[in-house]
């Protein structure tokens, strides 16, 4: 019994300092207002394209950037946040969404992890300044300046030792995810798609506030889209 006792105590030990642990959070400058009953004037818009480059040779910016270029889930997302400003109907007036994306996906906390043989974890920020303009039907934005937003996500973790479930410090405009010995100890832990749904909320927020500084005049003067690759044709209801 003694010999056993001690084996499963050895296993403890030894799940405990080869563990995965980790913290992050989430903040942005720009979020979602919450009021899906907002307006502007009497107009509604139609998402007809969203333009984000970003360079594809990069890993950690494509794995960042990828999702969030896609234009259908941005124009669907916005019609979900606000119904009565974005519309799938073709009456609404066609927008073009145009997002210039300066990311910095930091090494440098890895790094100092790694030097620890991943005993004690260091903060790491992944960094994400985004410029939003709207385009009517040509390439001038509808608005005089572009609504900056900027984005962060910090995480540490450590390999050997529990240190990087310690929630990190600092603050977060949604809950804390975390993991200890690859347990998730929140119900996000694993979604890797909620700092992509976070970026697009925030771009949509943007998008909203770059058609409040338009000229009503020169919304009313959006002429009709001219078929252009690329372009989202939102899916027909199937017929009953």
């Amino acid at each position: 019994m003694t010999v056993l006792r001690t084996r499963w105590i050895f296993l403890a030990v030894a799940a405990l300092m080869l563990s995965g642990c980790g913290s992050v959070r989430y903040t942005s400058s720009l979020k979602y207002s919450g009021d899906p009953a907002q307006t502007i004037e009497d107009s509604r818009f139609r998402i007809v394209a969203l333009s984000l480059p970003y360079d594809t040779s990069d890993a950690g910016v494509s794995y960042r950037l990828k999702p969030l270029a896609e234009t259908g889930p941005f124009a669907e997302r916005a019609i979900q946040l606000y119904p009565a400003i974005f519309s799938n109907d073709t009456s609404a007036l066609p927008i073009e969404v145009a997002v210039d994306a300066d990311p910095e996906i930091g090494v440098k906390g890895a790094l100092l992890t790694a030097l620890t043989l991943g005993l004690i974890p260091f903060p790491n920020h992944d960094k994400m300044d985004f410029a939003v303009t709207v385009q009517g039907d040509g390439a001038k934005a509808l608005h005089p300046t572009a609504v900056s937003v900027q984005r962060e996500d910090v995480y540490w973790m450590s390999l050997i030792g529990p240190l990087g479930a310690i929630p990190i410090g600092g603050p977060s405009d949604l809950p804390r995810d975390g993991i200890f010995l690859f347990i998730p100890l929140s119900k996000d832990a694993y979604n890797t798609s909620k700092p992509v749904e976070f970026s697009r909320d925030s771009l949509i927020e943007a998008t909203v506030q770059a058609l409040r500084q338009a000229d009503p005049a020169r919304l009313g003067n959006v002429a009709a889209p001219v078929n252009r690759t690329g372009w989202y044709s939102p899916p027909t209801s199937p017929r009953g």
